[in-house]
């Protein structure tokens, strides 16, 4: 039986090279200075659906112990090269086997938006263990509510399973999870394209484990 996440992966694998080129300037990089803040010098950076290195390539140049983890073993291969300094590793977000308490920080920008919710609350739970006491977790996902295949600029003409949040149900997963000092943002960004659509709205998440 195909997984619902397997045709979003084999979409990535066909269009790794363009991908990561179209993403390389683009992403949540104000947000993305405010983690690093957040963390004690040399943390232990864990980058979930870390696709082309991009984010992972800054965090080692800052001087953290980055691992950096995919299902699209095409955008690892890109990842690899890119930042050197990092590990990587073939993984699925629901299923993390890393050991409790070992990151200082989670960086997950746009990769739970390809976990049904069904299976959302087991991955919140799951950056919970394996995070450390004080260890900081940033969401960036898709505004919206319920989840689909959907179309989006950033690869036009294919269509990707997303799940949708709204500020209100991402700190609900963090909640239940057990996360606290929660900071839940409706941005209110959306990124134009070059064939002049624009992508959905983001909302952010900062929560702190204590």
């Amino acid at each position: 039986m195909t997984d619902y996440l397997d045709e979003t992966i084999d979409l990535y694998n066909s269009l790794a090279d363009s991908y990561a080129k179209q993403v390389q300037d683009r992403g949540p990089f104000m947000q993305r200075k405010k983690f690093v803040s957040m963390l004690p010098p040399g943390a232990k950076i864990l980058d979930v659906g870390c696709g082309s290195g991009r984010d992972c390539k800054f965090f080692s140049q800052e001087g953290f112990k980055v691992t950096g983890i995919d299902r699209s073993e095409k955008l690892l291969e890109i990842a690899r090269i890119a930042a050197p300094r990092a590990k990587f590793y073939s993984a699925d977000i629901r299923h993390l086997s890393f050991e409790k308490n070992m990151f200082d920080g989670i960086w997950s920008c746009a990769s739970i938006v390809h976990i049904s919710h069904n299976e959302m609350q087991q991955v919140f739970n799951s950056f919970y263990s394996i995070l450390k006491p004080q260890g900081v977790l940033y969401i960036h996902a898709k505004k919206g509510e319920g989840e689909g295949y959907l179309e989006e600029p950033s690869i036009p003409g294919k269509q990707r399973f997303y799940s949708l949040f709204t500020t209100s149900l991402l700190k609900k997963y963090c909640e239940t999870a057990g996360f606290s000092e929660i900071e839940v943002i409706d941005i209110g960004f959306t990124e134009a394209y070059a064939n002049g659509k624009y992508s959905k709205e983001w909302v952010d998440c900062f929560a702190t484990k204590v």
